[in-house]
């Protein structure tokens, strides 16, 4: 039994300890005394646990794939946005509410550019 239940193992350990029970399987004379120490009643525990971290890489590519369509989507979201925004920009002017309506400054509220002021030499 651990001594805590509540701290999490850390990868490193893990492997030490599945590095050791691998070394354990290989002393043929072991006899424990305490049946919980046999291979046999530890085998099943690795064995649950190989299977939990296959299920985490599998769901990890999968997790990725999706995250790479998500990503493939937005942009193609995003490249017809701006065509749409382009389009009512034709439609309507660059000076209509249909602009303001897509969340894009009229031309009206854009600020005048002006130049700048050159000091006269004297």
């Amino acid at each position: 039994m651990p001594a805590s239940t509540r701290r999490r193992i850390t990868a490193k350990e893990l492997q030490e300890d599945i590095d050791a029970f691998y070394a354990l399987k290989l002393l043929t004379d072991y006899k424990p005394h305490d049946p919980n120490a046999t291979v046999e009643a530890i085998a099943p525990i690795v064995d649950s646990i190989r299977a939990k971290q296959e299920a985490i890489i599998a769901h990890q590519v999968a997790l990725d794939a999706m995250r790479d369509d998500l990503n493939d989507d937005s942009l193609e979201l995003h490249g017809r946005m701006g065509t749409s925004k382009n389009e009512v920009r034709a439609q309507y002017g660059d000076n209509s509410n249909q602009i303001a309506s897509l969340g894009l400054k009229k031309k009206s509220e854009h600020k005048s550019r002006r130049p700048k002021k050159v000091k006269a030499e004297e």
